[in-house]
């Protein structure tokens, strides 16, 4: 979790500094988020996470929208699933031995965070993701013979919060692209054959992001 410490410190540096630039310009005003006079722009993007789960590398995809206030401060909701079925060994019902099963799912939620230096060409960005989702435990081989040969095992819906740390580059003003790194902290799983810490863990992210910047 030390990364989610780092984003959070990073985030209210650019919380305290717009606030002193807010309290200069009008000392007065009472701040809010959604207030009439703050700039709010649409914007849009599509994540790739690489990250390991249940000790195979695996591949996530996802979208998300919201609002860009200020040019600092995001708010939107986003959504990711895995695309790869990561598969491992388990047990299926009706079978002694452990099979081979696959993980399929993902997760929705809550986006916010904020940018440091946004009008510079290359600036941090610092995405949280809070959400729920849902895993399946699937045994891709169980039925014989018929088209369909797949059989859940076993699913069950979780919690994660997801903070991230991003390298943002200004290819123009409605185009950026980011890399950078999170981590995955997932509780509530309730599955036999996965355990919360087998699919909490570090991700590489590549991000492309439209919107009037």
């Amino acid at each position: 979790m030390r990364i989610f410490l780092v984003t959070w410190i990073c985030f209210s540096c650019l919380s305290s500094h717009s606030q002193t630039y807010q309290d200069v310009t009008d000392p007065g005003e009472i701040k809010s988020l959604l207030s009439s006079s703050n700039d709010l722009q649409g914007f849009g993007g599509v994540d790739v996470k690489i990250t390991d789960m249940v000790d195979e590398r695996s591949a996530l995809v996802g979208g998300y929208g919201g609002v860009l206030i200020n040019r600092s401060y995001m708010l939107g909701l986003g959504a990711y699933g895995i695309v790869n079925g990561p598969s491992f060994e388990g047990l299926a019902p009706g079978i002694e031995d452990s099979t081979q099963l696959s993980l399929y799912g993902g997760y929705g939620g809550l986006l916010l965070g904020g940018t440091l230096f946004a009008k510079e060409m290359l600036h941090i960005s610092l995405p949280l993701f809070l959400g729920a989702g849902n895993l399946e435990v699937s045994d891709d081989d169980f039925f014989q013979g018929i088209g369909d040969t797949s059989f859940t095992v076993e699913s069950s819906v979780f919690f994660v919060v997801e903070p991230s740390l991003q390298l943002e580059f200004n290819i123009t003003s409605y185009l950026r692209i980011a890399g950078g790194a999170s981590y995955r902290w997932v509780r509530g799983l309730e599955l036999t054959n996965v355990t919360d810490d087998q699919v909490t863990g570090f991700s590489g992210i590549l991000s492309v992001r439209l919107g009037r910047f």
